[in-house]
């Protein structure tokens, strides 16, 4: 485990893109586990501990997108399992082809240990739709167990609409910022 006060790129490095997920109204893990970084066992290990992610891909909409749904979840990456940590939702533009999506978030440790919380904050873009952020203002914090094995702060998408939407990852990056 890292101590305080480094910034490093935490592994795995992301070499190939994910699977299209197809939306549906509950939220969809949008990268395979073995893509993610491992943040449990300790890893928020004291208050202060900070992680940036950042992921780029794109999304299809088609008639009747309805909203358009981003989640990030502590938990295993299971289609919407977890605790969540912060949502964003807006209404998506219809009949968009493989548009630019893009999020960027900070996840930050608070208490530590077997009952401790997290805050995460952070924005998203959906070209043709808009830039959109989470409450700043006014973040929501989680109690979760941060001493479980293993964990993942797991991006996942959800649309509220009626037809077939898409979403494919290119890249994702987890950065230990202290």
């Amino acid at each position: 485990m890292e101590g305080p006060w480094v910034s490093n790129l935490l592994e795995p490095f992301n070499v190939v893109n994910q699977t299209s997920v197809n939306l549906t109204a509950t939220s969809q893990a949008v990268y395979a586990t073995s893509q993610l970084a491992n943040v449990g066992n300790g890893f928020f290990g004291y208050a202060g501990k900070t992680v940036h992610f950042r992921g780029v891909g794109n999304v299809t909409s088609a008639a009747t997108p309805g909203n358009f749904g981003l989640a990030i979840l502590y938990g295993s990456n299971a289609n919407n399992t977890g605790t969540q940590l912060c949502s964003v939702l807006v209404t998506w533009t219809a009949n968009q082809a493989n548009t630019t999506f893009m999020f960027d978030f900070w996840c930050k440790c608070r208490t530590p240990g077997s009952s401790g919380t997290l805050v995460c904050e952070g924005w998203m873009f959906i070209q043709g739709t808009s830039i959109i952020q989470n409450a700043f203002s006014a973040p929501f914090v989680s109690t979760v167990n941060l001493l479980t094995n293993p964990m993942y702060l797991s991006p996942q998408v959800s649309r509220t609409g009626s037809t077939l939407e898409t979403c494919n990852m290119y890249d994702i990056f987890y950065e230990s910022v202290n």
